[in-house]
Order: C-alpha cells, then structure tokens, then sequence
C-alpha cells in the first residue's frame, strides 16, 4: 500500500548469522523505517505498509513495532511466551506441524488473538521476531558478536529500551506463520548471553501489585532454564544464573531437582 523496497540477504549458504545478515540490510536501507520479516509467511492484511508508517508517525518514541509479544520479562533467562496468558498480545495464526497415521507432517494452523483488549496498540517488553517493523535511526542494530538464528528479537527489543524507546504491538496487521521455533542449544546459549548483556534493564513490568506472582514466575523460569540449558549442553554458563535463582526459590526439593539435572546430563557427557 506504500512505495517500498525490498532487500533480500541470500544466506542459502549460511555466511551470516541473522545478526548479521540484518544489520546488512539496515546499513544498505536509507529508509526510515524497515520491516523485516520471515520468509514463510503469508499476508493475511493488506495496506499494513501504511498502518506502520501512521504507527510511527503517532509516537515519536516508538522504535519497534510487532504483532506477537509480551507486556513482562523476568530477569530470569526466558523467552517472551514464558509468562502467563494475561502478559501476552498475539495477532497471528500460527502453524503447528504433528504427524499421524494419515498424513505425516500435516499442517495444523490456529488462530492466536490474545491481549487485546481495547487498544489496536500496546507496549510490550518484548516482541517475537516473525514480523516487526524498526526505526531506522542509525543507532538501532543488532549485536553482530552472536552466533546463529536465535536471539535476535530479545536482542533489538533491549536496544530499544536501552535507548528508551517504545516497543509495541499492533492487531490490524495478521499473517500466517507457517512454522515453529525450535528451542534448540543455540537457543539457550545465545539467551545466556543475551540476558547477561541486560541485566541492569531487566526486569521489565514488574510493580508492586504483581511483586509475588513476579517472584514465582523468576523462580520458575529460572529453573526451567537451567534444567534445560543442561540438558543442551550448557554448564558453566548456569552457575550465575543458579546462584540468582537462590535469592527466588528456597525450596530444598528445588534445587535437589537441579542437581539429579546435573547428575544426569554429567553421566549423558561420560556416555
């Protein structure tokens, strides 16, 4: 719905992380504002040019704009989705791949509106990276140290609120998403390293009103983390995040859980 231009990064032969491959199209961009999206998606809105450029020309302050993302984030290791269903602001249907005895990897596709109750627009603390739409202002850009294709949507979100601009989401743009993310190693190397580059921001959302169910969900995202960033091959990586997580949970059976984890992937290395 807009004049626009397209800036496709072949990485077919993976020589870029999506660190990096982003960041080449934010410098080759002069544009003001630049989309960057997945390449297994469908439009389901047309016109959603012009939504983002009037999003933009509304708030000055806004820096990112999505259409997936959550209002909270722990400063326990996490992903945005790790937070109960009332912190959420989905506009998305989403695919979900299974298998069964007729149709092997048979496409399974569900609508996901949620956290929009009254405004087409909210903050967030964080957005998911399948759609979002960035200021170009030549300060934003994403952290080329990192490797592989995860992290890059946390990592352009804390930018944001480094520089102290908002972050958003908005419901009158849907697409479809034809895949899942995979938690995968890189994953949760990448959110170690992530969360230790902002620790003095995080966390984001709490207040006084949500202060002990705030505490619960540090305590059980922390735990989460370090159980399965063991098990994916994380070690000394987990000790800071073990030690912060004794300051939220004190419960003995715990951490005698954390340590069975330990035990076990310890025993999977000698194997």
């Amino acid at each position: 719905g807009v004049p626009h231009k397209l800036f496709v990064i072949d990485n077919s032969q993976n020589r870029y992380s999506i660190f990096e491959a982003y960041n080449l199209g934010l410098t080759n961009n002069q544009n003001e504002i630049c989309c960057f999206v997945h390449d297994d998606v469908i439009f389901n809105s047309s016109g959603w040019g012009e939504v983002i450029i009037n999003a933009f020309k509304r708030e000055e302050k806004l820096g990112l704009l999505g259409i997936v993302g959550s209002s909270i984030k722990t400063s326990m290791p996490s992903g945005y989705f790790n937070c109960p269903s009332k912190y959420k602001h989905y506009n998305i249907i989403q695919g979900y791949k299974y298998s069964n005895h007729t149709n092997k990897n048979q496409e399974n596709l569900k609508s996901v509106k949620i956290g929009f109750n009254r405004n087409e627009i909210e903050p967030v603390a964080i957005i998911d990276g399948v759609f979002f739409a960035l200021k170009n202002n030549g300060k934003l850009c994403f952290d080329s140290n990192l490797k592989g294709f995860h992290g890059y949507d946390f990592n352009i979100s804390m930018e944001c609120h480094k520089y102290e601009l908002k972050v958003s989401v908005i419901n009158t743009i849907n697409l479809t998403h034809l895949s899942e993310g995979i938690l995968n190693a890189n994953w949760y190397l990448n959110t170690h390293l992530l969360h230790r580059k902002y620790k003095k921001l995080l966390p984001i959302g709490r207040t006084k009103d949500n202060s002990a169910e705030f505490d619960k969900l540090e305590s059980k995202n922390g735990y989460n983390f370090i159980k399965h960033g063991l098990t994916n091959g994380l070690r000394t990586e987990l000790i800071t995040w073990y030690f912060k997580l004794l300051t939220f949970e004190r419960s003995l059976k715990i951490h005698q859980n954390i340590f069975k984890h330990l035990l076990k992937s310890y025993l999977k290395r000698v194997d």
